[in-house]
């Protein structure tokens, strides 16, 4: 408490949990490793398997239906306003369904791991909702 007896409380929606954040990246990584995706390196178009953290920034963009973009520091394209820690936790749990959508649409395979997570995960999804 402050010297003179003085104190601010904040209220404040609730940010994505720990919980939450572990359930997707055994999702991002079933993607990783089962969708192939067209993506540029160095100036040169590519078709095939990008890594986690880049499906991380695909998925959150189309999710958040971002269209800003900016040019790299070193050339190439940045997507803008993309991030995750900051979502709300009703709003985190709409993506990892989103997620699930995508992955289903492009024929994932879960991993037990995911699927292990989604079981913990699922009952909450009905109270954020």
């Amino acid at each position: 408490m402050a010297a003179n007896g003085d104190v601010q409380v904040n209220l404040s929606d609730v940010i994505r949990t720990l919980d939450q954040n572990a359930k997707l990246w055994p999702m991002l990584t079933d993607i990783s490793k089962q969708v192939p995706w067209t993506w540029m390196d160095g100036g040169t178009w590519r078709h095939s398997l990008m890594d986690k953290d880049d499906w991380k920034s695909v998925l959150t963009a189309a999710y958040r239906k971002e269209t800003r973009m900016a040019h790299g520091i070193e050339g190439g394209m940045v997507m803008l306003g993309s991030s995750t820690s900051k979502m709300l936790k009703n709003d985190f749990s709409h993506f990892i369904e989103f997620i699930y959508a995508i992955g289903s649409l492009k024929g994932v395979v879960w991993s037990e791991k995911a699927k292990d997570h989604y079981e913990k995960y699922r009952p909450r999804l009905k109270e954020a909702a």
